[in-house]
């Protein structure tokens, strides 16, 4: 069990995982990507993930028509559920995998 931990810390530094970070540019249009990767950045922030509806917020302040914001949110939740980056339940969001959400974060926002 000691190993663990550190060994978790260097494979979340270490591990080839920015293809996640590459998929997102590859697939989606760039202002998509933008959203995507935004949603992403506040995820991370918190392990046990956060409410549809501050995503939505969040989608808001990111300059995405008042108008456009729940389907936005719909379609760019849909698809990063579908591509294994988040799981949702009962209405919150979450990183799907504790790793890639410690990788996200220590690249990102560190």
């Amino acid at each position: 069990m000691e190993d663990v931990e550190p060994a978790f810390k260097l494979a979340a530094v270490h591990s080839n995982l920015g293809t996640w970070m590459e998929r997102l540019d590859e697939q989606l249009t760039v202002e998509d990507a933008r959203l995507a990767k935004s949603l992403l950045d506040l995820l991370s922030r918190q392990e046990k993930g956060r409410k549809r509806l501050l995503l939505e917020q969040h989608l808001g302040s990111m300059h995405v028509a008042p108008e456009l914001i729940k389907d936005k949110a719909t379609q760019l939740l849909k698809m990063l559920e579908r591509d294994g980056y988040l799981l949702s339940e009962s209405g919150v969001y979450a990183f799907r995998s504790p790793l890639l959400r410690t990788y996200w974060f220590n690249t990102r926002l560190q």
